[in-house]
């Protein structure tokens, strides 16, 4: 079995904290019935309607080398060609490919902000922003739970 068919992306809508914190701690958690989230598998996955205007968590979950940076940016690239406005952020102690930019293995790369405290997302989030995009989720902690929340509660995509 490929790397590919380890990744995993997983829409959530609602209240999504405790899946996301046993997601974060690398745990397996299972899904409240009528929770509102879709798992995504090969391209094929079952939507769930989400009211407009409001906002939604997708988390990008997988092994190393799986290409979850790659789709990550995939998505937001997505995003930018339907107009949306996008912003990026990155743990600044990531540094391995570059600084200011996330960079997937095969060197697809997309600008991004970097931050040393999940919070500091929120203070830099602009107002005209649609989607949220943060790499390497893990290094954040559990205060990237609560940032998530909120950001998905002022109707933006993370």
């Amino acid at each position: 079995m490929s790397r590919e068919a380890d990744l995993r992306i997983l829409r959530l809508h609602g209240s999504p904290l405790k899946t996301l914190r046993g997601l974060l701690h690398g745990t397996e958690v299972a899904l409240p019935k009528g929770f509102g989230a879709a798992l995504e598998s090969g391209g094929i996955g079952v939507m769930q309607p989400i009211p407009r205007d409001s906002g939604w968590i997708e988390v990008i979950c997988g092994s190393m080398f799986s290409g979850k940076t790659q789709e990550l940016i995939r998505r937001l690239r997505l995003a930018q060609i339907a107009r949306q406005k996008v912003q990026v952020f990155k743990p600044a102690l990531d540094d391995r490919f570059a600084a200011d930019h996330i960079v997937s293995h095969d060197q697809v790369r997309a600008p991004s902000v970097p931050v040393s405290r999940a919070r500091q997302i929120l203070e830099q989030v602009k107002p005209s922003t649609r989607v949220v995009g943060i790499d390497e989720a893990q290094f954040f902690g559990d205060e990237l739970v609560g940032v998530c929340q909120e950001l998905a509660d002022r109707g933006i995509r993370v």
